[in-house]
Order: C-alpha cells, then sequence, then structure tokens
C-alpha cells in the first residue's frame, strides 16, 4: 500500500501529523509532501520509514493574489508538482483546506484511488485571522478588507462544500467539529470520524490503524 500525505506548513511543526505518519507507516509505504523552512532537520520523532518530500513555497504575484482570494487554489502549484513525479497513490491524505484540492486533482487524474480529508480546524474561519487590527485603518480599507474576507469564506465553504463529496473519508479532531462537518456538509455517520491515529499491533498479521468514529465504536481506517 502506498500513502501520500499532504501539509501545506512545515513538518516540524505538526505533532498530528508527524502521529498521522507514523501511524499510517506501520501498513505501507508514505511520502509525506510539506513546506520546507530555513531549518532543513528531520523531526526526530517521525518514523524513518516516512519519506519527506519538501516544496518551496512560490513567491510570486499570482501567488499572493490566491492567498488572499481563492484560498482553497493558493496551493494548486502542490499539484504541479506531483504532476510531474506521475506517482500512484491507494490513499492521499489532505490535511486541512489548502490540501483539499490537490488531493481531488490527483483523484481525478487518477493518481490516488482514496482521499482521506483531516480538517484540524474549520479552516474558512481561520481566514478572519489574516487581517487583524481592522479597527484601526481608515474607513474606506476598512470595508474593503471586511469584503475581502467575506468573500475568502464563501468562497472556502464553498468549496469545501463541493470538494468533500470526493473524499471516501472525513477525519477531525474532537466530536465538537464532526457534529459541525456532519451538519454542515450532511456527511453521513459512515464517512466521517474523530481519529486518535493510533495503531493496534495484533499478534499476528499486520498493525492495524484504528479511529473512534462520530458514534464511539472503533473502526478500521486502512
Amino acid at each position: 500500500m502506498k500513502i501520500l500525505i499532504l501539509l501545506h506548513s512545515n513538518i516540524l511543526n505538526d505533532a498530528r501529523v508527524i502521529r498521522q505518519a507514523n501511524a499510517v507507516a506501520e501498513i505501507g509505504d508514505v511520502i509525506l509532501f510539506s513546506k520546507t523552512s530555513s531549518s532543513s532537520k528531520r523531526p526526530e520523532s517521525l518514523d524513518k520509514k516516512v519519506k519527506v518530500q519538501n516544496f518551496v513555497y512560490p513567491q510570486s504575484m499570482r501567488q499572493k493574489l490566491l492567498k488572499h482570494t481563492f484560498i482553497h487554489r493558493e496551493y494548486d502549484f502542490m499539484f504541479n508538482l506531483l504532476l510531474q513525479n506521475n506517482d500512484h497513490f491507494d490513499y492521499c491524505i489532505a490535511n486541512d483546506l489548502p490540501c483539499l484540492r490537490t488531493a481531488t486533482l490527483l483523484k481525478q487524474k487518477g493518481l490516488t484511488e482514496k482521499i482521506v480529508y483531516d480538517a484540524h480546524e474549520i479552516y474558512p474561519e481561520t481566514i478572519k485571522q489574516f487581517f487583524p487590527g481592522q479597527s484601526n485603518m481608515p474607513k474606506l480599507k476598512r470595508l474593503l478588507i471586511r469584503f475581502l474576507t467575506h468573500f475568502m469564506v464563501n468562497r472556502a465553504v464553498a468549496y469545501e462544500h463541493k470538494a468533500i463529496k470526493q473524499c471516501d473519508q472525513v477525519m477531525t479532531v474532537n466530536n465538537a467539529l464532526a457534529d459541525y462537518f456532519a451538519k454542515q456538509y450532511a456527511i453521513k455517520n459512515q464517512a466521517l470520524c474523530v481519529a486518535f491515529l493510533i495503531y493496534l499491533k495484533p499478534k499476528c498479521g499486520k498493525p492495524l490503524v484504528f479511529i473512534s468514529n462520530i458514534n464511539g465504536k472503533i473502526r478500521m481506517l486502512f
């Protein structure tokens, strides 16, 4: 089994994704695609079996425009980089909304069989944090920022609603967020879960990755 994990930030800053990669590495070959930084260190807690591929975030005008308008398309360049490799995966785990479009494009191209969407938070709501200190801005600029924020949030929610239908599994971090996603996007219980991202080693056979779904039952993810 071959699994691709997409992360739009640096793996050094994300303990959850490190646990995720370590768990999945017990059942297959894992490639972790994440943003590089000034530090090239590999997390000590990351399983050595996990292959890390870093990308550099483009510094272009187009990139800046996407970041402040159609935020769900900000990381389209990840798809273009992965398309060049032409690798095929059994699963693609997209961590948060910025990675979701890349995962769906890979599935449309036949480069991944299934998509697991790991929503760490209600990402569209975090957009409001991009523009702090509005109370001190001139009125015209403040109105423009509010319009832009409203546009970005609405576009992000609309895309997430559409893309989630292409996902085979949606994971999140607690029951409150699971309830939100279930109601917001009408996700059926069997496709939604709270992921503790642990693996259990049976006495015989391969290790299995287990998660707890929305109604508290334990089931196998892979």
